[in-house]
């Protein structure tokens, strides 16, 4: 099935409409200010980082714009807000962001990882608006939502090697839309290296979100206690929030009693390179990166970083003693121990110098504002085959698009049959005669269907490949580890597995909204405690982000455990 874009030659039919003035383009965000995405973009806003500055378009449900205050650049004329109501469809919350996409006058749209975006190039195509990838996560869900998106990319880079791993439903596009490739997000790196603070304590900082799942933020404190245990004089300063604040709070209020660990919470992005310059090194303890912007920003702050192996693109460039410092995921006994070397050995001037030149080298971003331009030149070059208008590739194209609706949620046949009708007329096929019937849209020859095509989430096939292989061990009665969010989005494949028989919670029996209630879709809500009561022979941890604690809990339990993200 052919469903890449093609190029127009240069010699041949015309470009997209308003290709002979300057782009505007526009980079979508959700609500995240302290995100090194969001600080991106921001920079990507203004002058010099592009030939043309881009927009940025913050994105979400309910937002105002005092609700952007802390947002990078807040207040440019180049930040924009477009928001839907609470409970709004993915057709209307779409339809808001073509909304604000058309007011700005958009050519090129670059989602990063907001679906509506991708939605938006493919309705308004005839309108000459192209999407550009910007794959900056190497996780399985970025690889879904460009699995879904990708007839409606025109060009791609990722922003790692690691990244462009999630690039393969991209991969028909090579030759064609352009070549991918990888492009880091830039920062400005000032010409002189920043001296470093004066001191008798080992100065860290970690900025970023706090989760579990991939930024495994707990390891910081095991990193504190591992730094306390060899009587190193230290202060940790943790910025952010995130869904483990709470968590993390609590595991290091020893620490933060005795102040080695503070907890400002969240900074405004302007006062990241600050507090870079007042610390010693920068510390990522990931699991899963693309390309970390804040490291970018420690080396050009002329710092250090300690890191993971599982921070991406920044741990695959780095040099291990030169310019960081590399261990494996989850050994902070290594990273403690090559922390106070360096400190008492006074190596992190040299390597914060390293760092620095590194950075003038390779994340300059006047150096690489050039191979953005080209991105954007090669993205509204490509002309999609729909736009030919023939039945099969019309089907085609809006079966994607009911792909990425999907993504983001349930629409009605009613939503989805006015959003068909708009689309055709904007292509310019006559609706006059359209028909409703069979959960289809009829027109002429022309037969769009108005369901959700059903393609499976990752989280629902690692669910059903989960059952599969616990089946085959002999498991015939299994109950999901989780009541939460994740586990309600799975409820298509949960109903359809008759296997699973109970839902353990560790809340459960606390009243509503402290606990899930009593059951869910007519399974029991049990809590472990009551496993061997369920009859149960198998579990299956249904989360992400708490997943890794979820393990630790029920490595004890008298059955087999199976996480559905450990392996990924």
């Amino acid at each position: 099935m052919n469903r890449a874009p093609v190029v127009v030659p240069e010699t041949s039919s015309p470009a997209p409409a308003g290709a002979t003035r300057s782009p505007n383009v526009v980079a979508l965000m959700g609500n995240h200010p302290l995100s090194g995405v969001s600080v991106w973009c921001e920079r990507m806003t203004r002058p010099g980082s592009a030939a043309t500055p881009w927009s940025v378009l913050v994105v979400g449900e309910g937002l105002r714009a005092e609700d952007l205050a802390e947002f990078p650049g807040w207040g440019s004329e180049r930040i924009h807000l477009a928001a839907w109501r609470r409970g709004d469809s993915p057709v209307d919350q779409v339809l808001a962001v073509r909304a604000a996409l058309r007011a700005l006058d958009a050519d090129v749209v670059i989602p990063n990882d907001v679906p509506h975006g991708f939605a938006c190039a493919a309705l308004d195509a005839a309108r000459g608006l192209r999407a550009a990838a910007v794959i900056h996560a190497d996780d399985p869900r970025y690889e879904e939502l460009l699995a879904r998106a990708a007839p409606h990319v025109a060009a791609w880079r990722a922003v790692s090697r690691g990244a462009t791993r999630r690039a393969a439903p991209l991969a028909n596009l090579q030759g064609e839309a352009g070549p991918g490739g990888v492009i880091p997000c830039g920062v400005d790196v000032p010409a002189l290296p920043s001296p470093r603070p004066t001191g008798a304590t080992l100065r860290l900082l970690y900025a970023g979100r706090l989760d579990h799942a991939y930024k495994r933020c707990l390891d910081l404190v095991r990193l504190a206690d591992e730094l306390h245990a060899r009587a190193c004089p230290f202060v940790l300063t943790v910025v952010g929030d995130g869904p483990a604040s709470d968590a993390f709070a609590r595991a290091a209020a020893e620490h933060a009693l005795a102040g080695r660990i503070r907890l400002p919470g969240r900074v405004r992005a302007a006062e990241v390179r600050g507090l870079l310059e007042s610390h010693d090194a920068l510390v990522m303890v990931s699991a899963s990166e693309g390309h970390p912007t804040v490291a970018v920003e420690a080396m050009a702050a002329s710092r250090a970083c300690a890191l993971t192996e599982g921070c991406g693109g920044a741990a695959a460039r780095a040099r291990d003693g030169i310019d960081a410092i590399i261990v494996p995921i989850g050994d902070m006994h290594a990273m403690a121990g090559r922390l106070h070397n360096a400190f008492l050995a006074g190596t992190f001037a040299r390597m914060g110098a390293a760092a620095h030149a590194a950075a003038r080298r390779e994340y300059d971003l006047a150096r690489l504002a050039p191979e953005y331009d080209r991105l954007i030149a090669e993205a509204r070059g490509v002309v999609p085959l729909f736009l030919g208008g023939s039945p099969a590739s019309l089907r085609e194209a809006w079966h994607s698009v009911l792909a990425i609706l999907e993504s983001i949620g349930p629409c009605t046949e009613n939503k989805l049959a006015d959003l068909a009708l708009n689309w055709l007329a904007s292509l310019g096929v006559p609706v006059t005669h359209a028909r409703r019937g069979q959960s289809a849209l009829r027109v002429g020859a022309l037969e769009l269907p108005l369901r959700a095509p059903g393609i499976p989430a990752v989280a629902e096939v690692r669910l059903a490949r989960a059952a599969r292989d616990l089946r085959a061990q002999g498991v015939s009665r299994i109950a999901l580890y989780g009541a939460g969010l994740h586990t309600r989005r799975l409820r298509h494949v949960v109903e359809s597995l008759p296997e699973i028989v109970a839902i353990l919670d560790d809340r459960a029996g606390l009243p509503p909204p402290l606990g899930p209630g009593e059951r869910l879709w007519n399974l029991p809500i049990l809590s472990p405690e009551r496993l061997r009561e369920a009859g149960v022979g198998g579990v299956i941890i249904s989360s992400d982000e708490h997943e890794a604690n979820m393990l630790r809990r029920a490595s004890h339990w008298p059955v087999r455990v199976v996480p559905l993200y450990a392996a990924a």
